[in-house]
Formats: C-alpha cells, sequence, structure tokens
C-alpha cells in the first residue's frame, strides 16, 4: 500500500535493504532504524541521505550519536555541521554565557532545534552544560570578590535569580520584635566567613567544590 503522495513502505523497504546491503552499512539496530525511517519518510532520497550520514558517522566524528537518534537530528545539524568542532563550540558558548539563545543565533537557527539537538547529540550537551558551569563560576568568583570587599549585595541577587523558590523570602519579625534572618541572608553570611581571606587560588578551589 503506498503512503499518501509518495511509495509504498514495501518499495521504501526494498530500497533501505538494498541500499544497506549494497553499500555494505553496518548498523547498531537495523529492524527499528528501518521501522522509524519508514515511518518518517514516503520517498527514498531522505532514506538514502540518513543511511549516508550514519556510514560516515564514525568518520567525519558523530560516532557518539545512535543510529536511530541521527534522522532525529535533522538535515540542518549535518548542514550546519555541529559536530565539526565540539572544542570550539564550547569556547564560543563560553565567550557566549552558555546561552542556547546566543548560540542559535550564532548559528543561524531556531532555539527550538539548538533544544532538539541538545537532547539527541550528548556531547553538544555536554559542551553546553560545562560552557554554563564555566560562565556560573567566573560569575560567581566576580561576586565572591565584591563580597570579600564588604559588598554582599550582590551575591543575594545572584542567589535570589538563580533560586527563587528558595531564597526570594522576606524578613521575619521574631517575638521580641527584632527581625529574623532569612535563609538568604544566613547563606551569604555562611558564604562570607568561608571566603574570608582566601587567595584568588583558594577561592577558585571554593568555587569549584561548591558550584
Amino acid at each position: 500500500m503506498a503512503n499518501k503522495g509518495g511509495l509504498s513502505k514495501e518499495e521504501l523497504e526494498d530500497h533501505f535493504d538494498s541500499y544497506v546491503n549494497g553499500n555494505g552499512i553496518e548498523l547498531e539496530d537495523e529492524e527499528a532504524l528501518k521501522e522509524l525511517l519508514l515511518d518518517m519518510y514516503k520517498t527514498k532520497a531522505p532514506i538514502t541521505r540518513v543511511l549516508n550520514w550514519i556510514e560516515a558517522k564514525h568518520r567525519d566524528g558523530y560516532g557518539h550519536i545512535s543510529d536511530v537518534d541521527i534522522p532525529k537530528l535533522g538535515l540542518k545539524y549535518f548542514e550546519v555541521s555541529v559536530f565539526d568542532d565540539y572544542e570550539g563550540l564550547e569556547h564560543d558558548l563560553r565567550e557566549l554565557g552558555g546561552s542556547i539563545k546566543h548560540l542559535s543565533e550564532t548559528l543561524g537557527v531556531s532555539d527550538d532545534l539548538v533544544y532538539q539537538w541538545k537532547m539527541y547529540d550528548s556531547r553538544l550537551s555536554r559542551c553546553i552544560v560545562q560552557a554554563r558551569n564555566r560562565t556560573t563560576k567566573m560569575v560567581v568568583n566576580r561576586l565572591l570578590m565584591k563580597c570579600d570587599e564588604g559588598d554582599m549585595q550582590a551575591l543575594k541577587f545572584y542567589l535570589i535569580s538563580h533560586k527563587p523558590e528558595i531564597y526570594r523570602t522576606t524578613n521575619q519579625v521574631t517575638n521580641d520584635g527584632n527581625d529574623e534572618k532569612t535563609k538568604l541572608e544566613e547563606l551569604a553570611d555562611e558564604i562570607a566567613e568561608d571566603i574570608k581571606g582566601m587567595s584568588p587560588e583558594e577561592r577558585m578551589k571554593w568555587i569549584d567544590d561548591n558550584y
């Protein structure tokens, strides 16, 4: 039975089998991939394209991506060649503050597409996480320098913006009329005490241990 506007599943299956066998393509799970491609496509060309991507994956540097995830990444992923330079991509992400929005603008694609790629490309996902972590540590280091100088407001603002469900609280008044410290103030005091008098190297080690 033919797909609407395309070939029958039998014709597509014959094409899949003959292309795989004729080109000696080794697949991780042939039946699962075949079922997926026959559900996704109605013509031979995109099936051929996906099989070519799979055949080239170990040679071109995206062998960590499973066969069945390769078609889910889509054509634009391979046009942009995200996999060409993960180290360069992570560097760019650090420069952009780990922001997917800025990354999508740099690559000329939508935010949604980058989120989709992140789901199926574990190395891209790791680059984004590492870039964000690096950026966070740089921000925290600057805040701690201010904190060590007695300026607590920037640190409090950072904590509120990153953990609002915990730290966006108001002062509570005790029975004797004195303000009770909030969780935010208690943590800021603890941090200030921890980092008091630390050298830059000691401060970075503290950040590595805590963030």
